[in-house]
C-alpha cells in the first residue's frame, strides 16, 4: 500500500509544472531576495536529498562568519549553476526515493518544498491548487516559528483566518484571504499580502 507522503507529492508537482521554463524564466528573480528561480530549485533539491545535516551546516556557516543567512544564500547560489534540467531530474529522483517520514520531520519536509515552490511559482505567475491537507499542517507549523521566519513575532496580537478552508489562529484585529497568502506572510513573504484584507492586514504591513 502506499504512503501518504504530502513532500514527496509537492516535490513531484513542483518538478512538472517547471519542467517547461526557458532560459530567461530560470535567471529571472524568485520571491528570496538573492536567489533566482534556478537556485531556489537548487536549494528546495539539495534539502530533498538530505544535503543539510548538521555537519553540513556547520561548516557552511564556519566558512560565512557563522551567520546563517549568508551561508544559505551563497550555498543556493552556487547549487543554482548547475543544469536546471538536471536539478529537476534530481529532485523527482529524490521525491521518489523518500523514505516513509516518521516523527516531526515530515512536516518540516513539507513546509521547506511548499513555501519555497511559491517562492518559484508565484513570480512566474504559475497557479497551484495547494491542497487543504498540505497547507494546514504547514500553517499550524509556521505560526510558531520564532528562529526561521520570526512568525510567532509578525503575527503577535492578530487573528488570521483562511478563506477558503477551515483554519485560524490568534485573537485581536482580524486579517483574513486565502491560507496560501496567510503562510507566505507569515513566512515573510509579504507580496502575499495583496492577497489579504482585514483590519488588522495595516499591522501586518510594518512588520517586516
Amino acid at each position: 500500500m502506499e504512503i501518504c507522503d504530502p513532500a514527496r507529492d509537492e516535490m513531484l508537482d513542483l518538478a512538472e509544472r517547471l519542467a517547461e521554463l526557458n532560459d530567461e524564466q530560470w535567471n529571472s528573480p524568485s520571491l528570496c531576495a538573492q536567489w533566482r528561480i534556478r537556485d531556489v530549485l537548487a536549494h528546495v533539491t539539495a534539502g530533498a536529498e538530505g544535503a543539510f545535516g548538521v555537519g553540513a551546516i556547520f561548516a557552511g556557516m564556519l566558512r560565512h562568519g557563522f551567520n546563517y543567512n549568508r551561508w544559505v544564500a551563497a550555498d543556493g547560489q552556487v547549487r543554482g549553476q548547475q543544469d536546471p534540467g538536471v536539478v529537476l531530474n534530481a529532485l523527482r529522483n529524490a521525491a521518489v526515493n523518500r523514505k516513509a517520514p516518521t516523527g516531526a520531520r515530515p512536516v518540516r519536509s513539507l513546509m521547506h518544498v511548499l513555501i519555497h515552490g511559491q517562492d518559484i511559482c508565484r513570480p512566474l505567475g504559475i497557479k497551484r491548487d495547494l491542497p487543504e491537507a498540505h497547507l494546514v499542517p504547514v500553517a499550524d507549523f509556521v505560526k510558531d516559528d520564532v528562529h526561521i521566519f520570526g512568525a510567532k513575532k509578525r503575527i503577535a496580537g492578530l487573528k488570521l483566518t483562511a478563506t477558503d478552508m477551515d483554519w485560524s489562529h490568534g485573537a485581536g484585529p482580524e486579517v483574513t484571504g486565502p491560507a496560501e497568502a496567510l503562510v507566505m506572510v507569515m513566512a515573510g513573504r509579504l507580496v502575499g499580502l495583496d492577497d489579504l484584507s482585514g483590519e488588522g492586514k495595516a499591522a501586518l504591513v510594518t512588520r517586516r
